[in-house]
């Protein structure tokens, strides 16, 4: 599955899930606002960059059509992926976040933040099985750690030897049941399966990772 299609796919099928699970609490929506972590290294590059990640804030639509939903994605993808592979604010304004951050500036922020619903870090993993100590890795799961702060649920997703998994690590007190968010996601993840969308921007199937609390 070509790395884009998976991103539109996985996008698209997040929006779906959470609109359907706020849709049974009464809070209807039509638009998931959602950044996604951009990696700004160079194409070849060598090891020893750092972390050089940038935010892209993509408003994905929850309704309509399937194929109409993961156009409009695939276009802002384009748009905005160039800006986000460029220099991240980190790096450019260091000196200015360091200070911040370390007097709580940036926990400040992500607190009061309304930028952003949701986040997806989506992680190509190796593409066929490796080992540790001899042993062979069957699978694995992505799991995030860190506060959230004012964003109640977020979704890590690794692809690992043919395999994609999503974890949906929930806030235990402002966003309870997350059994129904990833029944959700299965759901809108099928839909997604059934139904053809931009070039390439169909995936040949799924795993959705058990959801886990912070």
């Amino acid at each position: 599955m070509a790395s884009r299609a998976c991103l539109l796919a996985i996008l698209v099928a997040v929006a779906g899930a959470l609109r359907r699970v706020l849709l049974s609490r009464g809070e209807p929506v039509g638009t998931v606002v959602t950044t996604v972590p951009v990696s700004g290294r160079p194409a070849g590059s060598g090891p020893g960059l750092g972390n050089m990640v940038s935010p892209m804030l993509v408003a994905v639509p929850a309704t309509g059509a399937v194929p109409d939903r993961l156009a409009q994605v695939a276009a802002q993808v384009r748009a905005h992926k160039t800006a986000a592979t460029g220099p991240p604010p980190i790096a450019v304004l260091g000196w200015l976040f360091r200070p911040l951050a370390a007097l709580g500036g940036y926990q400040w922020y992500m607190n009061h933040q309304h930028r952003f619903h949701t986040l997806v870090s989506h992680v190509r993993g190796p593409t066929e099985p490796v080992t540790f100590g001899g042993s062979p890795i069957t699978s694995a799961i992505p799991v995030g750690v860190g506060p959230g702060g004012n964003v109640p649920v977020y979704f890590e997703v690794l692809s690992y030897a043919g395999t994609l998994t999503i974890t949906a690590i929930t806030d235990p007190v402002h966003f309870a049941g997350p059994g129904s968010l990833t029944t959700a996601l299965c759901a809108e993840l099928d839909l997604i399966i059934r139904h053809p969308g931009p070039a390439g921007a169909r995936p040949a199937g799924r795993a959705a990772g058990p959801a886990s609390h912070q």
